[in-house]
């Protein structure tokens, strides 16, 4: 899949498809490893794990995470755990306005 797709997606209310497209993106080693580029793959995980917010879809989360993990880490260490805090930050936060959403529906 062609990761310029995921926002088409989204502007058609289909978050589903644009998350299988930004999966196949953290899978894809080929892409990942010639594109290893924090600037490029910092926006895309944080998009990643909104939709898997979105979605509730955990192990889908956790998966992308490992891959993220394991490209940043060979490179920098720091790199890697100040982008594991803002992405568990933003996913908290994330996760505690979809909550406030469904108590009051």
């Amino acid at each position: 899949m062609d990761i310029s797709l995921f926002p088409e997606f989204i502007d058609v209310g289909k978050p589903a498809c644009a998350l299988d497209t930004l999966y196949e993106v953290f899978r894809n080693k080929k892409w990942a490893y010639n594109n290893m580029n924090e600037g490029i793959l910092e926006p895309i995980m944080f998009k990643y794990l909104d939709l898997c917010v979105e979605l509730r879809k955990s192990h889908i989360a956790k998966e992308g995470l490992f891959q993220y993990r394991n490209l940043f880490q060979s490179v920098s260490k720091t790199i890697f755990s100040v982008d594991c805090n803002l992405i568990s930050i933003f996913s908290e936060q994330r996760s505690c306005s979809l909550r406030t959403v469904i108590a009051r529906s």
